[in-house]
């Protein structure tokens, strides 16, 4: 416990742990507020028409009723309040241990998410040696760091890094594209901050394909020839691996984004790569481009008339 406070006990991992605190806090005091105005709500019912029979002289005799049907094995209407009490004491010690637990609960789904990390970095190159890709969900997390880079003499930074946020700006949400496109247009030589969240590294540590005891032989998983993509809709898709022209054309086409964007990003690559299908001429490939998504990243025409050259290349097998 010592080691990991010396290890956290820096301004910046203090402050995540208080804005975690307060993000409890909050959730506390509106889930009481919520739970408590409910059930008083619930357990005071049975005596408002008692009340507003002596507030209004009313004649008409009521039968006493508990908040919900119970049996104390005593006479309901002699010791009415008194059992009224310790109802109300049960719904107290009910609601009590329900909202502690949800509360502890919620606290500890913050601090265990994974490991906030803040880094104050300078732009001294175009390219900073990142492919990022995203679990269809909004979530960008770094897929591979180029040997060499910007970010690879940063240790701290590592594969699997969910990219939460650039300077004040939140990256929940958005596609690994777009984020890309945001740190390409951080100016050279400018200094930002990164804020990156490192999941738990012991969380599949133990898990892996169960074998029968009882057989000899290992079971097979597929063939590994099969690749699961995440769609922005946040589905699935398996598709086969794909063939050696498309393999080199997205490797070609990867290359020129990494001169352009200054970061590689093979499911881009990918992506560019299949808008070309079924194309014959750069016009028809930048309309397509111009239709799709991609659009925001404003390729200008040499850069369209560039990548429409790799693919045709790659088609004609010219990069073997």
């Amino acid at each position: 416990m010592q080691y990991d406070w010396r290890l956290l006990a820096n301004h910046e991992n203090i402050r995540t742990l208080t804005e975690y605190v307060e993000r409890s806090r909050m959730f506390t005091m509106a889930y009481l507020i919520f739970v408590g105005t409910g059930a008083c709500t619930f357990v005071t019912a049975p005596i408002t028409v008692p009340i507003l029979d002596i507030v209004l002289a009313s004649n008409v005799t009521r039968p006493k009723k508990l908040p919900h049907s119970s049996e104390f094995f005593l006479d309901l209407e002699k010791y009415y309040y008194i059992l009224l009490v310790i109802t109300w004491i049960g719904y107290f010690v009910s609601c009590t241990t329900v909202i502690a637990v949800d509360t502890i609960y919620f606290a500890m789904l913050q601090h265990s998410c994974g490991r906030p990390k803040e880094i104050e970095l300078v732009k001294t190159d175009d390219a900073l040696g990142l492919t990022i890709t995203d679990n269809g969900a909004g979530y960008a997390f770094i897929k591979r760091i180029k040997e060499g880079s910007v970010i690879d003499r940063i240790k701290v930074i590592e594969v699997g890094d969910h990219i939460e946020r650039i300077n004040l700006t939140s990256l929940v949400g958005r596609r690994h594209f777009e984020v890309a496109r945001m740190l390409k247009d951080i100016p050279k030589g400018s200094t930002f901050t990164l804020r990156l969240v490192e999941p738990q590294k012991n969380g599949f540590g133990s898990i892996g394909p169960r074998g029968d005891p009882k057989k000899g032989k290992k079971v097979g998983y597929g063939s590994g020839k099969e690749t699961l993509r995440f769609k922005a809709d946040g589905s699935t898709q398996i598709i086969e691996q794909i063939d050696d022209a498309a393999a080199l054309g997205v490797e070609k086409i990867n290359t020129i984004l990494e001169s352009f964007m200054g970061i590689s990003d093979t499911e881009l690559a990918t992506q560019i790569w299949e808008l070309a299908e079924g194309k014959c001429n750069s016009i028809d490939f930048a309309e397509a481009i111009d239709n799709s998504d991609l659009e925001d990243f404003g390729f200008t025409d040499e850069f369209v008339i560039e990548l429409w050259g790799a693919i045709t290349d790659a088609r004609a097998g010219r990069h073997r």
